[in-house]
């Protein structure tokens, strides 16, 4: 390991200091105009002006007029075309942006806190109302296995015991209700067309922290991610962020520049190992889900028993594989329908009902876009040659 320490880092002003003053060249003379006074005589001095001259300074006062025209419409030209820019920008360049950001979705931002009694505090976590008749959304390990009351906090003071509708683990998402009317509620964004590098907001009950909610502002650092869970699940599509996220925080919104609502703050890395690193559900993914809870059907997860990376060029080149895109199984689970078929390792599939798979994201998709006991056509390449099976999918196990 190298032990010696980096240069210091130089301040960017000492690297460009401009010249204090430009030296006349060796041997070069200055010479000044002569000191004589002019002689005019009287005939001279009665002369009247000549035309030339009276038309040169009537000339470029006319240029000059013009240049100042010119410039005072280009300035207010200019002032309005980046104003129209910052206004139709997601940037969020000043903290009255942040604020009017805040105005939209910090009023239906809930803390939710789990009692034994009245006197007791359990666990804390974060959610927001989804709709003005008192339907809430957290993360499911925030009122995983609750024994106590959960107890909903607004903004405003107001608290109320809320009732679990429904819960799924797998995709660790919970939707609650409580007996209220006339509640504030976010509006939805659409996580498909964020992009990395937009500023987000994340609104939560960090820590627990008495006198409110926590705001912190980032980046979207990552898209499609895929996070295991304490649960021994994972999570797929997932959003990172920078925006510092801490426990309390789960299950509260992330919001995007209009103050709608583009994913749902679900985890960390390890700060062991790692800063700045969060997690958060996409919105659109959330969605379907979010319905089925909240009208109180069972969610039941199409499964279908592969595990599989995405194809590159290093894989595809140690491998030898003849195609540049799909996803590569690498493990098939034992008594999983793919474990029936002539499926095997290192096979890449291709297509999923005829629709095109790029990488191993686009195979999970397809899959839970279906339902249990559906029948697909999964089309693999195995050493250049394509073949279609049909595979009927199960409900995946917990």
């Amino acid at each position: 390991m190298n032990d010696e320490l980096p240069p210091p880092i130089v301040p960017e002003a000492s690297l460009h200091k401009a010249p204090k003053g430009l030296p006349v060249a060796d041997g070069a003379e200055i010479h000044s105009e002569s000191s004589e006074p002019d002689k005019v005589t009287e005939a001279t001095s009665s002369l009247p002006p000549r035309r030339g001259s009276v038309a040169a300074a009537l000339f470029f006062g006319l240029v000059f007029g013009a240049l100042i025209v010119s410039g005072m419409w280009f300035y207010q030209y200019r002032n309005s075309y980046f104003y129209q820019v910052q206004s139709n920008s997601s940037v969020l360049a000043k903290p009255r942006d942040i604020q009017q950001v805040l105005a939209h979705a910090e009023p239906a931002t809930v803390a939710i806190t789990i009692n034994s009694d009245a006197a007791s505090a359990g666990s804390a976590g974060t959610g927001f109302i989804y709709s003005s008749d008192g339907v809430v959304v957290t993360n499911d390990h925030v009122v995983e296995g609750v024994k106590g009351r959960i107890i909903v906090t607004l903004g405003d003071g107001r608290s109320f015991v809320a009732k679990l509708l429904g819960s799924d683990p797998l995709q660790d998402l919970a939707v609650l209700k409580v007996e209220a009317k006339g509640l504030p509620f976010v509006k939805l964004g659409k996580s498909s067309e964020i992009k990395v590098g937009d500023d987000v907001i994340a609104i939560g009950n960090a820590l627990a922290l008495e006198g409110g909610l926590s705001v912190t502002r980032g980046i979207i650092s990552g898209l499609d991610r895929t996070i295991d869970t304490e649960a021994n699940t994972q999570l797929q599509g997932i959003m990172q962020t920078d925006a510092a996220i801490n426990r309390g925080n789960s299950g509260g919104p992330l919001v995007n520049s209009k103050g709608e609502v583009i994913g749902i703050n679900t985890a960390i890395a390890n700060p062991i190992y790692s800063q700045n690193i969060g997690f958060a559900i996409a919105i659109d993914n959330a969605k379907p889900v979010i319905e089925d809870l909240r009208q109180g059907r069972s969610r039941k997860i199409a499964f279908i028993g592969i595990a599989a990376l995405d194809v590159n060029d290093r894989l595809a080149r140690e491998l030898s594989l003849k195609v540049d895109e799909g996803a590569l199984i690498v493990e098939i689970q034992a008594q999983s329908p793919a474990s029936k078929t002539e499926l095997q390792l290192d096979d890449v599939l291709v297509k999923i009902n005829g629709k095109k798979i790029k990488n191993a994201q686009d195979m999970v998709t397809a899959i839970r876009s279906k339902k249990p006991g559906d029948e697909v056509s999964v089309t693999y390449n195995r050493a250049g040659k394509e073949k279609t099976i049909k595979v009927t999918l199960v409900e995946r196990p917990v």
